[in-house]
């Protein structure tokens, strides 16, 4: 049989130089003849496949398979193409297995079967088509997880593919509602109003003439009100255009939400009477909004990008950039008054600085030199009102039973009082009970009535002891001429009165002597005076019997017997 083959010179030289391995097998499955490129498939030296039996070059696995294919194939008689996809393998001299696509040829040579076996090693084309799966794969896994509609259409607008996922909502009066299956070959303009049919097909033709992406937003009235669309159409090729269909009603929302909350914190800005500066951390001017008190301090336009240190006295700009820096550092905000040279006068400054982004910070800027000359007066006047001797009180006019809300120290010191035990409390806990004093009606009908008054009354201090409180009650009104507070100014008169009624006490007595009252009430009017005028006394007035040389009580109303 080898000799048959051999003595072919036509079919040897075919043999020799064919690319693919060609392999000779008789029926009993011996190789009669192995051209180069078999030998070198399957890593032999020239001629060590002849006479070998087939089976050396298939793996042990698939011998059994082989076997009963090869026996088909000699008695049939039939050929075995090689595109038949049946997953071959075979097996070098070393072991290995690796691909292979065979295809078989039977045929008789002068009356003696044999059969030709195509053999190409198909590694490589197995690793492009596990590649080409696994890319197929991952695009319709990429496919499936696009939630965007994609539709592609011919250049008349006749749909010849599309892909709806679930979750694209389309108003129930749209065609696009249809099974996929029902949209194939249907025109655009069946399945969308007219109106935007024109939209889109203009859009075809822009993509068409120009080879460049054409983007669109089309508007839809859904059950639950305007649909909002993004079609991103371009050319696929001489014949047909791929458009992206994007929901975008969620983003329209949110954008819309955005720029009213924009414009609403624009208004806000520009409504508040504070200016907002940009800084690096540096202390370089990024952004400045225009205002009046930016008018005041500098030219806008010229000192953006500058630093503070080009602008302000090296003092000042130091003190700002360390606040800038501060504020960065801590990432919480800052605060820093400072006079600030403008262009006809000082302006005082309030600063709050916070961290913005990067190393950028936000300085909202407000002039408040007005306010710190109000503190700066009543500073003044609160050290004023702190130092004087007098006790003042301010009470509330505008809530029920007047309540204190500030006193001074002085007022502490007469009364004894601690100011936090005053405060909120009506000043006629200092009464302590002694309500029968004609200056208490004329206190009432003052503050009833908005009107000053000026009296002595008996008031008590904290320990219990009596002093007399001249008081002064001024009432004080706004500009809207409603009244707001009472201002009481008490004087400790104590003294005084004592030496008022003592002087009062000596009067009487002296009458009484002169009208010949009995001499045991003047003695009790005398001892009365005296043991109120002078402070843990007693005392008696004892009279000189001549006669007898014996003294005698005339008065010690209080003295023990």
């Amino acid at each position: 049989m080898a000799d048959i083959v051999q003595e072919n010179d036509l079919f040897k030289s075919i043999f020799e130089s064919a690319v693919e391995g060609i392999l000779v097998v008789d029926p009993n499955g011996i190789l009669l003849s192995a051209n180069p490129a078999a030998e070198l498939i399957f890593d032999y030296e020239p001629g060590e496949l002849i006479n070998q039996k087939l089976e050396i070059l298939i793996p042990e696995n698939l011998i059994e398979n082989h076997l009963s294919q090869r026996d088909n194939s000699t008695k049939n008689q039939i050929p075995r193409p090689k595109e038949l996809n049946l997953d071959l393998f075979g097996l070098k001299k070393n072991g290995s297995k690796f691909p292979v696509k065979v295809s078989l040829r039977p045929t008789i040579i002068e009356g003696k079967q044999i059969t030709n076996v195509f053999v190409s090693d198909a590694s490589e084309l197995k690793t492009f088509e596990q590649e080409l799966k696994s890319k197929d794969a991952k695009d319709r896994a990429l496919l499936e997880a696009i939630p965007d509609m994609i539709v592609i259409q011919n250049y008349a607008g006749d749909i010849i593919d599309i892909h709806k996922p679930e979750q694209i909502y389309v108003p129930e009066h749209i065609g696009f509602q249809l099974p996929k299956e029902e949209l194939i070959g249907k025109n655009i303009s069946e399945l969308v109003p007219p109106e935007m049919s024109k939209k889109i097909l203009k859009a075809h033709d822009e993509a068409i003439k120009t080879n460049e992406i054409q983007i669109r937003e089309y508007s839809l009235e859904g059950t639950n009100g305007i649909i909002y669309f993004e079609a991103r159409t371009a050319r696929l090729n001489n014949h047909n255009l791929l458009t992206i269909i994007r929901d975008i009603t969620e983003r329209k929302r949110v954008i819309q939400e955005l720029k009213e909350s924009e414009a609403k914190t624009s208004a806000i800005i520009n409504a508040l009477p504070d200016t907002i500066i940009i800084h690096d951390t540096e202390g370089n001017f990024l952004e400045i909004q225009e205002s009046e008190l930016i008018s005041s301090l500098f030219d806008r336009e010229k000192v953006i990008g500058k630093n503070l240190k080009d602008i302000y006295p090296i003092e000042l700009s130091t003190k700002i950039i360390n606040v800038l820096k501060k504020a960065h550092e801590t990432q919480s905000l800052q605060v820093i008054e400072a006079p600030m040279p403008g262009k006809d006068r000082i302006v005082y400054c309030e600063g709050r600085v916070i961290p913005f982004e990067d190393n950028k910070l936000i300085a909202v800027i407000r002039d408040i030199t007005q306010t710190k000359a109000v503190r700066d007066v009543l500073y003044v006047r609160n050290r004023a009102l702190e130092a004087a001797g007098n006790g003042i009180v301010i009470a509330d006019a505008t809530l029920p039973d007047n309540p204190i809300m500030y006193v001074n120290d002085a007022f502490s010191q007469i009364t004894g009082y601690g100011i936090s035990e005053v405060l909120g409390k009506n000043c006629r806990f200092l009464q302590n009970g002694d309500r029968d004093q004609k200056a208490i009606q004329i206190i009432r009908t003052a503050l009833k009535e908005g009107q000053p008054c000026n009296v002595e009354l008996r008031n008590y201090r904290k320990d219990g002891a009596l002093f007399w409180n001249e008081l002064t009650i001024t009432p004080l009104y706004n500009d809207q001429g409603s009244l707001t507070h009472f201002i009481g100014v008490q004087s400790d008169v104590t003294e005084r009165k004592k030496a008022e009624i003592l002087k009062d006490r000596i009067q009487k007595t002296l009458e009484m002597i002169a009208q010949h009252w009995p001499l045991d009430f003047i003695g009790d009017t005398i001892v009365e005076t005296v043991e109120q005028h002078i402070e843990d006394c007693l005392a008696s007035i004892l009279f000189l019997d001549q006669e007898k040389q014996t003294l005698h009580n005339l008065s010690a109303p209080n003295v023990p017997n």
